[in-house]
């Protein structure tokens, strides 16, 4: 029981993939790295009720930022976009206290700094 019958062979372990190998670019091809500069812009978040107390997280494409209102971030203009675009609505109400329609508004209203 302790050997091989005559004829048979032990089966073949399978390869495993290295650690290491590189990863394909699912990117596409990449640009120098001089030319993917990207200018940040100085904002300040405007203290609301909206943001969570532990701050504003914003995602883009997989990258995330937290946000405190009142502190200065150096953020790509793709956070602008994010924050310009994030609007809730309003009712309007007339003297009568009726709803008469629904204004959107900036949810996270923030400064723009010069630099």
């Amino acid at each position: 029981m302790g050997s091989d019958a005559p004829g048979m062979t032990a089966p073949k372990k399978r390869a495993r993939p290295s650690r290491s190998a590189p990863k394909p670019d699912l990117a596409g091809p990449s640009e120098p790295a001089g030319d993917k500069a990207e200018t940040l812009y100085r904002v300040v978040l405007h203290d609301s009720k909206e943001i969570p107390p532990n701050g504003q997280m914003i995602g883009i494409n997989g990258k995330q930022y937290f946000m405190l209102p009142g502190q200065v971030y150096r953020v790509p203009r793709a956070v602008l976009e994010v924050l310009n675009h994030s609007v809730h609505g309003v009712p309007d109400i007339n003297e009568q206290l009726q709803v008469v329609g629904v204004r959107q508004v900036p949810r996270l209203p923030y400064t723009l700094h010069p630099e």
